[in-house]
């Protein structure tokens, strides 16, 4: 009995994205190359220490500044409060996935090295894109539900600094903000695939994470705490593949690795064999 079409299509699609996801797990879950350097680094440290001294300094003022953004009329600030879920994981969540899924589906045989190389820096971008968004998006929730921090918007009643830990719901979930913890991945993952415009690109996230601010829906120190814990572990986790040879290597000393793929300035000169391969 011969099996219907579009059975026979399903189970060729099913079979493309078991192959892929598994020629990416062996290279994740394999042991850390031999003397490459640490994931968690010195100046990790010291970025997660000036995060929370950031964080002391800017807590006075939280009330005075989201009282001031929240109701300027100013046309930049109207602006901010307009475009403010630019921060909203679920854009960056389901265009990774389509990535992964459509690189899945492509018959990967059929390319030639170099287009087969570059599918695979698309779908293992795309898959540690969608992790470290995701990851840093749950770390985030459980540490809202931990502090319970009351929102802006009961300023008036409560004032910047009451709590209510272990608080399920929107009201009370304040620190970190998870849109700037978003923002902060994202701000990572440009800087990582884009290292010359790094300093643009972190410059112009933290402004849209500022946004979350304007719109009274978090402190600044809200903002800037969620920004700095998306940022340093998307890096963490790039550091961590790096050290396995999967999607990134490590370039010197540098705390962000480089794109594994792009070893040349030009893709047409890319290694010819597979993103995946040992």
């Amino acid at each position: 009995m011969t099996e219907k079409p579009e059975i026979t299509l399903l189970l060729i699609c099913f079979k493309r994205i078991k192959a892929t996801a598994q020629g990416l797990l062996r290279k994740v879950v394999t042991p850390p190359r031999v003397a490459s350097p640490r994931s968690w680094t010195e100046r990790m440290t010291l970025i997660g220490l000036f995060a929370c001294f950031g964080i002391v300094i800017i807590h006075p003022f939280d009330a005075d500044v989201v009282r001031a953004l929240s109701r300027s009329p100013d046309p930049p600030i109207v602006l901010l409060r307009a475009i403010t879920d630019v921060g909203l994981s679920t854009w960056y969540l389901i265009t990774a996935f389509i990535v992964m899924m459509v690189a899945s589906l492509m018959n990967w045989r059929a390319l030639k090295p170099n287009h087969r190389a570059l599918l695979a820096l698309s779908y293992s971008q795309a898959a540690f894109a969608f992790t470290a968004i995701a990851a840093t998006g749950l770390l985030a929730d459980l540490a809202k539900i931990l502090v319970g921090r009351a929102r802006p918007k009961f300023l008036d009643l409560y004032g910047p600094d009451y709590f209510r830990p272990l608080h399920v719901g929107y009201d009370f979930a304040s620190f970190p903000s998870g849109h700037s913890t978003t923002l902060g991945a994202i701000a990572a993952i440009l800087s990582l695939w884009f290292p010359r415009a790094r300093f643009a690109i972190t410059g112009l996230a933290l402004v849209f994470a500022l946004s979350r601010s304007a719109a009274d829906s978090h402190y600044p120190s809200d903002v800037f705490a969620g920004f700095v814990v998306g940022f340093l572990l998307t890096i963490l986790l790039a550091r961590l593949l790096a050290r396995r040879g999967a999607g990134f290597r490590f370039s010197g000393n540098a705390l962000m690795p480089a794109l594994r793929f792009k070893r040349t300035s030009s893709l047409h000169r890319c290694p010819a064999r597979s993103q995946f391969s040992s």
